[in-house]
């Protein structure tokens, strides 16, 4: 079984394909280009599955991709893979999600990873899954790939992965008929822009956030950089780091 990792860039990707294949990895370059390409494998039960680590995208329709995303587009439009292991940042749900849905749209069996759950819940962002997972009409696995949280869970998907392809399959067709993700429109922006509005519209209820929730950072950014106190604090920090420059300063005799 083939299968390739797909993803926005800074998803985390790398460090789940790292996990999946440890050593069992090969390096090199996509054919005619200077761009990394990363194939490891991975046993399970005595079977192979061999895992592409695709470079990261932010959609299969661009206006001007660059090179790296134009390698992961044509590689997914070929369909030479059997699944798709989409991995989306739990802490930048909706605009990961634009990529899944069109993902979907490809009739291809694929599970999705939310990755960096932690991190997402540190920002004091929670998510229904479960329903998530009922809108899209696939599999959604929780994980934190920096500590294997939820690996196994996707190992268990993958050792079953024959009554898992089907139930994905069967899935998509039922996706197809009840989901539409994409627009009509014949120009690129419009598509794109009824794509976003669609997944605002599905996630509008499964993604919540606690105001009351910032780490501290985001709270010493919203003093130091508030409209009002912003420029005095800045002024009161110059002072005092010229202060005390003067007082350490001891002319030579």
């Amino acid at each position: 079984m083939k299968i390739c990792l797909v993803g926005n860039p800074n998803c985390g990707k790398t460090t789940i394909f790292n996990r999946l294949t440890g050593a069992k990895q090969k390096v090199g370059n996509w054919a005619g280009v200077t761009v990394e390409k990363k194939v490891g494998s991975l046993s399970l039960d005595s079977h192979t599955i061999d895992i592409i680590d695709l470079p990261g995208i932010y959609s299969l329709d661009q206006i001007d991709p660059g090179q790296d995303e134009a390698i992961a587009a044509a590689f997914l439009l070929q369909k030479d893979y059997d699944l798709i292991i989409n991995i989306v940042d739990a802490a930048n749900l909706s605009r990961n999600l634009v990529l899944t849905t069109q993902l979907l749209e490809l009739n291809t069996p694929i599970i999705v990873l939310a990755n960096m759950v932690d991190v997402a819940k540190q920002k004091g962002i929670l998510i229904n899954f479960e329903a998530l997972s009922e809108r899209l009409k696939t599999k959604i696995i929780p994980i934190v790939g920096s500590t294997g949280e939820g690996i196994p869970e996707l190992l268990t998907a993958l050792n079953n992965s024959q009554h898992a392809l089907k139930d994905t399959e069967d899935s998509l067709e039922e996706a197809e008929e009840t989901c539409t993700f994409g627009g009509q429109d014949d120009h690129l922006v419009g598509r794109m822009q009824q794509r976003h509005h669609a997944v605002k519209e599905l996630t509008h209820d499964i993604i919540k956030q606690h105001s009351n929730s910032r780490n501290w950072t985001e709270k010493v950014d919203s003093i130091v950089l508030s409209r009002f106190l912003g420029i005095p604090i800045f002024l009161l920090m110059m002072y005092l780091m010229f202060s005390s420059m003067k007082s350490s300063y001891t002319p030579f005799c």
